[in-house]
């Protein structure tokens, strides 16, 4: 069987005696093996790679002519897909992959595809810095002012969680307010806005004679013209669930905040 070469395999029997009989009809010698193990078991056909017919390795290029021209063999350089046609020449050229079938090349080739298409959709579900900064309540963990540790602590309403020992928190609202806890203070409330890729806390007002209260109401805007601690350029750093603000005087540090209101 030295120089005997397998040249086209079948699921049954019968259709390998068919191809055997077209050869031996023009004169080439043919063996079929493993016939059978496939009749007794035909489910296991595929599993030892199907009935295989076989012809002298003199005889191949003739055998493979009779195969193509009696419709067993689709010619190598033949196909009526143009679209797997330039699969096979593109994928070819891939590193990894280049060298195995073209059906493994075809599916790394959609698979790849895919991921390019689905990466600007995930990028673009992806929340920007500024809309985390507004969708969230950012509880404050940390607070150093001047490089000395501040402990939070506001005066009025207070806001206590169940889900974490947080009831002192900053709020970013879309409209250019966000609201800072006080020092034993009332809260702070001042203006913000993203500026040369800084964000501006500054002083905020509705007019020159009145301010906001906490509890939202007016009142008349108190002569004191003391800067508060929050006022000033920051670096903003979010990552995962956490926040770092940090200016020339103040470093917050915070993370993503689950509340609900009990007064």
């Amino acid at each position: 069987m030295k120089d005997w070469i397998t040249i086209l395999t079948f699921t049954y029997p019968h259709e390998a005696h068919l191809a055997k009989g077209k050869l031996e009809s023009e004169g080439v010698e043919v063996q079929i093996t493993d016939e059978m193990t496939v009749q007794v078991h035909n489910f296991y056909s595929n599993a030892i790679g199907g009935v295989k017919l076989l012809v002298r390795e003199t005889d191949i290029q003739k055998a493979n002519q009779i195969l193509i021209d009696s419709g067993y063999v689709k010619p190598q350089n033949q196909t009526d897909n143009k679209f797997l046609n330039w699969i096979d020449k593109f994928t070819a050229r891939l590193p990894l992959i280049g060298k195995t079938i073209i059906e493994i090349r075809l599916i790394a080739f959609i698979m790849i595809i895919l991921i390019l298409i689905a990466i600007p959709f995930v990028l673009l579900s992806i929340p920007s810095k500024l809309e985390r900064l507004t969708e969230n309540s950012w509880c404050i963990d940390k607070l150093y002012y001047k490089g000395q540790e501040l402990t939070p602590n506001s005066l009025g309403l207070r806001m206590d969680s169940q889900y974490d020992n947080c009831s002192e928190t900053m709020n970013f609202r879309e409209n250019g307010v966000v609201t800072f806890p006080g020092i034993d203070s009332y809260g702070d409330r001042c203006r913000w806005e993203i500026r040369n890729d800084s964000l501006i806390i500054s002083e905020w007002n509705i007019n020159d004679n009145y301010i906001l209260g906490d509890n939202l109401e007016i009142i008349e805007k108190e002569q004191s013209t003391e800067k508060s601690i929050y006022h000033g350029a920051y670096s903003l750093e979010i990552k995962n669930n956490l926040i770092k603000m940090q200016s020339d005087n103040l470093i917050i540090l915070g993370k993503v905040y689950r509340f609900n209101f009990r007064f």
